[in-house]
């Protein structure tokens, strides 16, 4: 957004008479209605691709200040429906990922504008997400990498050869079943070599089937059990 079109775009806030002259440069975060309508809209709004029309981008906001109004009176209403409702409502968007990312967002800065202590229940969500948007990310979600690292971490760093990630590919990737790893193989194998094996040579371990594994999968499998939350690595059908 240049300067001008920020300008322009203050002026179609209600709250604002068209008159309004703000320097967009040196606007605060302040703990007025007007000002964070004013930092949601141009810091969270503004960067959705694409960009919702200037009636639904108001209703989008308004439902976020008032589901962090019925958060904040009722913390458990987050995770009993809140939450649900919001992917639910915004899953056929083609920046469904952002567009949730951007509700959380709002709903934590007004819970934290409130000091509300249910903020830190909807960051764990926002954190997870801001994480699946980050640019080239291969997993799920942030404790989906979390896990993946807990299996390899079973193996000395140098130890760890191109077998290891066969059979985790092959347990553990796009067609097992399991929300760990979301990428295509090439994706899987570019990680994996600058990662983890960047000295080794490069050859395509995601081809076939690995044989004779038996044991490294009983041993990836018995260290799923250690894992902070473990029911992350079922297999969902």
């Amino acid at each position: 957004m240049s300067e001008s079109e920020k300008i322009a775009y203050l002026k179609k806030l209600d709250s604002h008479p068209n008159q309004l002259k703000i320097d967009s440069k040196n606007y605060q975060f302040g703990e007025t209605e007007t000002t964070r309508m004013i930092f949601y809209k141009l810091n969270i709004c503004a960067d959705f691709k694409p960009i919702l029309p200037y009636n639904l981008e108001r209703i989008f906001v308004n439902d976020a200040i008032n589901r962090a109004r019925e958060i904040e009176k009722n913390s458990n209403t987050f995770n009993d429906y809140i939450y649900e409702a919001i992917k639910i409502e915004l899953n056929n968007h083609v920046n469904k990922d952002e567009l949730i990312k951007g509700q959380l967002n709002i709903i934590y800065n007004e819970l934290f504008s409130r000091n509300s202590i249910a903020k830190d229940i909807v960051l764990t969500h926002l954190n997870d997400y801001a994480f699946k948007l980050t640019e080239n990310n291969i997993f799920f979600s942030k404790e989906a990498k979390e896990g993946f690292e807990h299996l390899v971490d079973i193996i000395d760093v140098s130890g760890l050869k191109t077998k290891h990630f066969k059979t985790l590919w092959f347990e553990y990737g796009k067609s097992s079943n399991r929300l760990i790893i979301k990428c295509n193989s090439e994706e899987f194998m570019n990680y994996v070599y600058n990662t983890y094996l960047k000295d080794e040579k490069r050859v395509n371990f995601t081809k076939n089937s690995p044989r004779g594994n038996e044991a490294l999968k009983s041993a990836f499998q018995m260290r799923e059990i250690n894992f902070k939350n473990r029911i992350i690595f079922k297999k969902v059908y």
